[in-house]
């Protein structure tokens, strides 16, 4: 009997699976029987652009933290697609760094010639609710249409969770910051700089979003901008109207208070303080947890869950080469449900 495959997520890492499975068709293997559950309107994950924050037109928390002048962070040598390079998608040479837009037609384009039959797999709109172990070795998977509000329990006999981490804010506290006057957001809800011009603002968070958000708020008009660092100094060379502190030890008012003593008047704090692993349709023994690491040791190849091989996580690691490693843990994945790599 064919087993079919959950597969939860249709961003850059479950595309990548379908696709893989695709090309393994095409060579004559015999694929699982695989229903792929989007909440989103379209594929695309964190590629897809939304205006919305919080939450999203049905009420669900919005997924992506894409905001419109994003340009990727690492040059796109180091993320191409091995098979597939972004001169030949735009039929030209194109610069190292590149926006949101091309990034995502890309990421399309490597598809398009299997599009036509791996995008019927995949159900969008529909929000997974529960996924239950049952003793007979199979999962009910319970989803949700959101379309129609229709409930819907299948049977499954893998799950592959595709949905990433970087979508479920960490958030930390710091005393008195439920007095601050202004505006405290996280970046996953941060879409442009124009609301915080003319504005103080404290960047919290000196990682890749931390410094791309302080440049952009500076070069949007804000009045003066501040990052404040956990560990290290950035040492950057920080153009005229913006500085950087320690960590940040508590509010009074307007007033944030530093490590090192020093302290300054703010009008917005924006969060840049990373993000969680968050799967609240699986039940706390295959669920991820902890921080976010390049190796997780409850994933045998940051794949296969340690507890229970039944069930593959993609995309669930610390990205770097981001799509060249959703890629080959895709293939990695598909080799599994495939039996050609025994667990």
């Amino acid at each position: 009997m064919t087993e079919r495959v959950a597969l939860i997520g249709a961003g850059p890492s479950g595309m990548a699976l379908l696709r893989a499975l695709a090309l393994a068709e095409d060579e004559g293997a015999v694929v699982p029987e695989v229903v792929a559950f989007e909440r989103q309107a379209d594929w695309g994950g964190q590629w897809n652009l939304d205006w919305r924050t919080a939450a999203d037109r049905f009420g669900e928390p919005v997924h992506s933290a894409m905001y419109r002048d994003l340009w990727i962070n690492g040059p796109k040598e180091c993320m191409e697609y091995p098979d597939y390079s972004f001169d030949a998608h735009f039929g030209r040479p194109v610069s190292s760094y590149l926006p949101q837009e091309a990034m995502k037609d890309y990421i399309l384009g490597r598809v398009a010639h299997v599009g036509d039959r791996i995008r019927p797999l995949i159900r969008f709109g529909t929000a997974v609710r529960w996924v239950q172990p049952l003793d007979d070795g199979t999962f009910e998977v319970t989803s949700v249409d959101l379309t129609t509000g229709a409930a819907r329990t299948e049977a499954f006999d893998r799950i592959v969770v595709a949905t990433g981490h970087f979508h479920a804010a960490h958030t930390p506290s710091w005393p008195g910051v439920e007095d601050f006057p202004g505006l405290v957001q996280h970046s996953h809800d941060y879409r442009t700089p124009e609301p915080f011009a003319g504005r103080r603002v404290l960047v919290i968070g000196s990682s890749y979003s931390g410094q791309d958000l302080a440049l952009q708020l500076h070069r949007g008009g804000a009045a003066h901008v501040t990052t404040a660092y956990r560990k290290a100094p950035q040492e950057l060379d920080w153009p005229a109207g913006m500085d950087e502190r320690p960590a940040v030890r508590r509010f009074e008012g307007t007033t944030a208070s530093f490590a090192d003593g020093s302290s300054a008047e703010y009008d917005a704090v924006l969060l840049c303080t990373g993000y969680r692993h968050h799967y609240p349709f699986l039940p706390a023994e295959l669920a991820l947890s902890g921080p976010n690491l390049p190796f997780l040791p409850s994933l045998w190849k940051s794949v296969v869950w340690q507890a229970d091989p039944r069930v593959l996580y993609l995309g669930a690691t610390q990205q770097w080469f981001t799509l060249t490693l959703l890629d080959a843990q895709a293939f990695f994945a598909r080799d599994v449900l495939l039996s050609l790599i025994h667990i």
